[in-house]
């Protein structure tokens, strides 16, 4: 077989010409070394959107002397240059992919550990996991200069929130059925405070505990499922697609990349802060728009799995805080300060998101100073090669520039910007005050309340505090922790009292909301009713403040000029 084959996107002309890199590779295998010389690899390109192995390490006897391994890697950076001219070159002979799943598996150890620091045996036990393909779902583009511990927790909410609300709704429905025929003990009590149904419940903790621990379970188990559970998801990792111990074979699959490119359907760009600041990594970003105009790029910056994990765990344990001091009380006047208390983990939650937010800033400022000239690779061969492509598809760098900080800022921004989270997630981070809740129906409906008591709490409370006014309080903190994510004081302890600030300011809409929904169901079915048309109109109004923060004004032409 040819070394490639040639793919026009836009006609069935097949390749002119056929370079065999096999006889070359056994020509230059005949020329010995020297005596006493030692073979010359070139340095490393690691820390950037593709691995290419460490100059340190004692490199795989493969067979090449110094001269021999020069003339393969200068062939195969002339024959990459050829195919920039046309855009249309795939080398599918070295095309691999892995599914993401497969990639998430023996705790994420692809991903947390950069390949530099693994011995031959175990970077060749990764090229391993891959396996011949034609197509790729996704490519996945990244830095090793980002903590793996972030992409797998990104990763892991990208494949596997669908499994982890499946979990949660078939746990909590055997667990709710369960507790209601009295199959699982509930030791505590709870006290109604509807109007003229005021009674002491059995309670439980069974819903809050298994409905915490059932969508966790889920999350990670979705890298088990079966492939027929999820939407194909075969993927480059560079990691796994290109080969880490033979340096020709590698050098050949780096210098390929621009053709798996062309045949991805998506481009998905794990995002963190050193990623535009890596050669490799703009230059994915720039073949993929350029050569494959109609595939998808999606921007998923790590922090959003971050700030969702944060607000789960924060929602999580102020509902096992609010539920055993509500257990103990059912006067209004003591649930404000109960809720206080129990809210102080969501205190924490919301410094991190400021972190977290500080990133996506940081993400806005790259886009808006970005400059090709002060990308970082350590390989010059490299460099040559992406400035070259680039010079070629855009004119000029200057151009590239303008085409990173306008269209193509405006086009991945918009999202981020908004703050607007997926559906998926904001119905993941439901979870946690709805189990509460629903532990809460499961004594009303234990301790013998009637019905004209129930439909007004499950209104007011189970459905329009849940998913109405609920996901009203994440647009709101999302949008604080936005806004005043900068810290405003060197001292580490007053930027600690801006987040408390913050949380003071969230908690006095939080506890007005849930304790107008409390009031409501107390009132009867017609304040329900009124108390969720409030909770709507609170949430179209956010939605619509955020979403005009959504837009992004592209400069023009002479605007980037003058900068």
């Amino acid at each position: 077989m040819s070394f490639t084959e040639r793919i026009c996107c836009c006609s069935g002309e097949e390749g002119h010409s056929e370079w065999c890199f096999k006889t070359r590779l056994e020509q230059l295998q005949q020329s010995p070394l020297d005596e006493g010389q030692a073979p010359d690899f070139p340095p490393d390109s690691s820390g950037t959107g593709s691995v290419a192995g460490d100059a340190r390490e004692p490199p795989s006897p493969v067979g090449l002397s110094a001269v021999a391994y020069a003339a393969v890697s200068e062939t195969l950076l002339d024959r990459s240059m050829e195919a920039i001219q046309s855009v249309d070159f795939v080398d599918l002979e070295i095309l691999r992919g892995t599914t993401l799943r497969a990639s998430l598996r023996g705790l994420g150890r692809l991903w947390r550990y950069n390949p530099i620091n693994l011995s031959p045996e175990e970077r060749q036990a990764l090229y391993l996991k891959s396996k011949p393909v034609k197509r790729l779902n996704v490519f996945l583009s990244h830095t090793w200069w980002t903590n793996g511990s972030w992409k797998v927790l990104s990763l892991l909410f990208h494949c596997g929130w669908l499994h982890a609300l499946l979990c949660w709704l078939f746990v909590v429905a055997v667990t709710l059925l369960l507790c209601l025929l009295g199959a699982l003990p509930m030791r505590l009590s709870f006290e109604t405070l509807g109007t003229n149904c005021v009674l002491t419940c059995p309670m439980g903790f069974w819903i809050l505990l298994l409905g915490f621990l059932g969508p966790v379970l889920g999350l990670f188990s979705a890298i088990y499922w079966p492939d027929c559970s999820t939407k194909p998801d075969t993927c480059f990792i560079d990691v796994a697609s290109i080969h880490q111990t033979d340096k020709a074979q590698m050098k050949r699959g780096i210098l390929g990349i621009g053709g798996f490119l062309l045949v991805s359907d998506e481009l998905r760009i794990l995002w963190s802060p050193p990623y535009l600041s890596r050669a490799w990594c703009v230059f994915e970003l720039a073949v993929y728009r350029k050569g494959n105009p109609h595939g998808r790029v999606n921007l998923s910056p790590l922090f959003v799995e971050q700030y969702v994990a944060f607000t789960f765990l924060g929602e999580y344990f102020t509902a096992v805080g609010y539920w055993a001091l509500r257990s103990r009380s059912s006067h209004m006047v003591s649930l404000l300060p109960a809720f206080l208390v129990a809210s102080v983990p969501l205190l924490i939650a919301a410094h991190l998101l400021r972190r977290s937010f500080l990133s996506k800033h940081q993400l806005l400022k790259q886009f808006e100073q970005f400059d090709l000239d002060t990308v970082d690779c350590y390989d010059n061969d490299d460099r040559r090669f992406i400035h070259a492509a680039i010079i070629k598809w855009y004119g000029s760098k200057a151009a590239f520039n303008e085409y990173v900080r306008g269209p193509l800022r405006a086009e991945l921004m918009g999202p981020i910007l908004s703050n607007h989270l997926p559906l998926s997630y904001l119905m993941i981070l439901i979870v946690p005050y709805l189990n509460m809740s629903l532990e809460f129906l499961v004594a009303m409906i234990r301790g013998g309340s009637s019905f004209e008591c129930l439909l007004p709490f499950a209104l007011a409370v189970l459905f329009s505090a849940n998913f109405i006014f609920l996901p009203a309080c994440v647009e709101l903190l999302f949008l604080l922790c936005d806004k005043f994510a900068a810290p405003c004081f060197s001292s580490n302890i007053l930027d600690c009292m801006q987040t408390l600030l913050i949380h003071l300011l969230f908690m006095v809409f939080a506890v007005g909301g849930l304790g107008g929904a409390t009031v409501a169901y107390r009132n009867g079915l017609l304040a329900a009713v009124s108390c969720s048309f409030i909770f709507l109109l609170l949430l179209l109004g956010l939605l619509k403040v955020k979403h005009s923060r959504r837009k992004i004004k592209v400069p023009s032409s002479s605007q980037l000029a003058g900068e």
